[in-house]
């Protein structure tokens, strides 16, 4: 996200140098010429730049308030001057154009009204607005139900003006800001990045942390048992000289059934190999003790006994 926010912004940054150079060729040049608004064709009366002249005369019957609220609560807010242009009657129900114009433009369009000033109609002062043709700043959709509620349509060279309030080298010489424009995403793009780092960061060290745990504790299957890891402790194993022997009763005679099962028991046992020494079993395998028939011998006895 970061590396095509930094994209977005070059591509914004190279595009508003174009149109910074755009607007500084036609500051060198006249504004375009002085044209009613009934009679106004984008193609051939808006410069490249979207710089516009036109005359036109406000219906004051059609002045809007539009408010932009969110949950009830006031986001923004814009005040719509319908135009007309001459010859167009006070009853025209097709609109040519519209003024949206926040309310510090308002108070300086209303305190330096005059100077747009370039003739009357019998329908009021005739305007010359210079200025930017407009999309309608966000508030498109609210003009256009203004119009329906008053039965309004839009011409088909409809413009939105937005009027040079300061004049029009103000509006047409370059004040940076492409750079500005530049530095602005390029720090929401660095936020981004540092975001991303600080969570993968975050990311690594739960993971670390995790294989830590699973290596400092693993789970032992011979934990507590005579074959035990090394890790989990010493192996503990009873030599092979410690070999449980089968244990005849002195009741018990030589030669009855149980005295000779007893004797061919013992002499199985000293014939069998030498129990495994503790440097002969492997760590955390499972082996087969050989030396438990004599305990079958002693578990017989005592069922005997």
């Amino acid at each position: 996200m970061a590396g095509g926010l930094g994209y977005l912004a070059e591509k914004l940054y190279q595009q508003e140098l174009v149109e910074e150079a755009a607007k500084a060729e036609a500051l060198e040049r006249d504004p375009p010429a002085l044209v009613n608004i009934a009679s106004f064709n984008r193609d051939e009366n808006m410069s490249d730049v979207k710089e516009v002249n036109v005359s036109a005369w406000i219906n004051a019957d059609y002045n809007y308030e539009l408010i932009e609220r969110t949950n009830g609560i006031v986001r923004a807010r814009r005040f719509m001057y319908v135009l007309f242009g001459e010859g167009d009657s006070q009853d025209s129900k097709v609109a040519r154009g519209a003024l949206g114009l926040t309310e510090a433009q308002k108070e300086a369009f209303a305190t330096h009204y005059a100077r747009y000033g370039v003739g009357f109609s019998e329908h009021g002062a005739v305007l010359a607005l210079n200025g930017f043709a407009g999309s309608g700043n966000g508030f498109s959709s609210l003009v256009s139900d203004a119009f329906r509620d008053e039965a309004l349509t839009k011409s088909e060279n409809f413009v939105y003006v937005e009027p040079f309030l300061d004049g029009r080298e103000a509006a047409l010489t370059p004040y940076g800001e492409p750079e500005k424009a530049r530095k602005t995403v390029w720090m929401i793009a660095a936020g981004v990045a540092m975001f991303g780092a600080v969570k993968l960061l975050f990311k690594r060290q739960k993971t670390d942390q995790k294989h830590r745990t699973v290596r400092k504790h693993p789970e032992d299957r011979f934990a507590g048992s005579p074959i035990a890891s090394k890790r989990g402790r010493e192996a503990s194993m009873p030599m092979a000289t410690q070999r449980p022997q089968a244990v005849m009763s002195k009741n018990i005679a030589k030669d009855s059934p149980i005295g000779r099962m007893y004797s061919r028991i013992a002499e199985e046992a000293n014939q069998a190999e030498p129990a495994l020494t503790p440097d002969r079993v492997p760590e955390n395998r499972t082996r087969v003790n050989r030396t438990t028939e004599p305990r079958k011998a002693v578990w017989k006895k005592n069922q005997c006994s």
